[in-house]
């Protein structure tokens, strides 16, 4: 049996599955940043909060598997150069804190 309340969560946008929740499953951020980096040209927030998500999952998988995990996508470029904009300080300071295995 599957769970619809999953593939909701799975298919949501990155803002519906940042904002306003407590938890944070990391798989279901990293589909969602790899899903958003597919649109074009995202507007200055959405940036912040893909270069933030980024560096949140970083420091919660730990290099090896953040690596791993970037270096298989198709959307690796596009995530890359936007993490490495200079976009100013963290936007979505409390991020890495909201991220867990759910």
């Amino acid at each position: 049996m599957i769970d619809l309340s999953i593939m909701s969560i799975a298919s949501s946008s990155l803002w519906e599955i940042t904002a306003g929740r407590p938890a944070i499953d990391p798989a279901t951020l990293a589909a969602a940043l790899q899903r958003e980096v597919r649109q074009q040209n995202p507007e200055f927030r959405t940036r912040l909060l893909i270069r933030d998500g980024l560096s949140a999952l970083l420091d919660f998988w730990g290099a090896q598997k953040f690596n791993q995990w970037l270096d298989r996508l198709p959307e690796r470029e596009q995530l890359i150069a936007i993490w490495r904009s200079d976009l100013g300080p963290p936007g979505f300071p409390t991020l890495r804190e909201r991220i867990m295995q759910t």
